[in-house]
C-alpha cells in the first residue's frame, strides 16, 4: 500500500480532532467523553489537552509527508494545503450545523436538541439561601420538540447552589435564544453575585434527562 494516500488522511484526521464545532467543542473531545474519558489529562480543562496534542501530531506528520510525496509533482502543495486547512476551519462550523438539522428533522426527544453554552450565560445573585439567575440560554432544536425542562448546573465551588428546573418553549427547526429567570436556594447561605459565561444545564423531556457540563 502507498504510504501517500496515509498523510493525507492524517491531515483530515487531526482537523476533525482540533477544529472546533459550531457549539464550540470538537470531535476529538466528543471521543474521548464517548469513551468516558476527560480530554483534559487532570480532568475538567486543566492539563493537557490531549484531543489537540493528538490533533497537533497528526497534522505536523500529515503535512510533511504529504510536501515530501507530492512536492515533486506538484510545487505549491505546501500553500495549497495550509490553504485547504484553513478554509476546513471556517467552514466545519457551518455545514455540520447545517448536516444536524437535515438529519434529525423529523426527530422528538433530547436527542433532537441541543445546547450551546458558549453562546449561554447567567448572573446569578444570592441573599441568604435563596437565589435568583438571570440567563440567557441558547439551543438548537433540530426537531420538532416544542418544550423542555431546563435548570442551570453549577460545579466546583458552586454546587451548594441547586435551582429549580422550569419549563422554556422552543420553536422546531431553529436556534433560539431564551432570556429567562430561575429560582433556587444556597445551602450555606453565603450570599454573593457573579456572571457566569458558558453556564451548565440539565435539560429534561419526558422524563429523561441530559446535562451539559459548563465552564463552572
Amino acid at each position: 500500500m502507498k504510504k501517500e494516500p496515509l498523510f493525507i488522511v492524517a491531515i483530515a484526521l487531526a482537523l476533525l480532532l482540533l477544529t472546533n464545532s459550531y457549539l464550540g467543542v470538537s470531535l476529538g473531545d466528543r471521543i474521548f467523553k464517548l469513551f468516558g474519558l476527560s480530554p483534559w489529562t487532570k480532568g475538567d480543562n486543566n492539563g493537557f489537552h490531549l484531543s489537540v496534542l493528538l490533533g497537533l501530531i497528526l497534522l505536523v506528520v500529515g503535512i510533511r509527508g504529504t510536501v515530501k510525496f507530492y512536492r515533486s509533482r506538484y510545487p505549491k502543495v505546501l500553500s495549497r494545503t495550509i490553504l485547504a486547512c484553513i478554509a476546513f476551519v471556517f467552514l466545519y462550523p457551518a455545514h455540520t450545523e447545517k448536516a444536524m438539522f437535515i438529519l434529525y428533522h423529523d426527530s422528538h426527544g433530547l436527542n433532537s436538541i441541543d445546547y450551546s453554552k458558549k453562546n449561554s450565560n447567567c448572573s446569578i445573585q444570592s441573599e441568604g439561601n435563596n437565589t435568583t439567575a438571570k440567563c440567557s440560554l441558547t439551543f438548537y432544536n433540530y426537531g420538532k420538540e416544542e418544550s423542555l425542562m431546563v435548570r442551570p448546573v453549577l460545579y466546583g465551588n458552586f454546587t451548594n447552589i441547586e435551582f429549580e428546573s422550569k419549563q422554556i418553549n422552543i420553536r422546531p427547526h431553529s436556534k433560539v435564544t431564551i432570556g429567562t429567570e430561575f429560582n433556587g436556594l444556597q445551602n450555606d447561605g453565603a450570599g454573593f453575585m457573579g456572571t457566569f459565561p458558558a453556564i451548565g444545564v440539565e435539560m429534561m423531556i419526558d422524563g429523561k434527562k441530559k446535562i451539559v457540563k459548563g465552564v463552572v
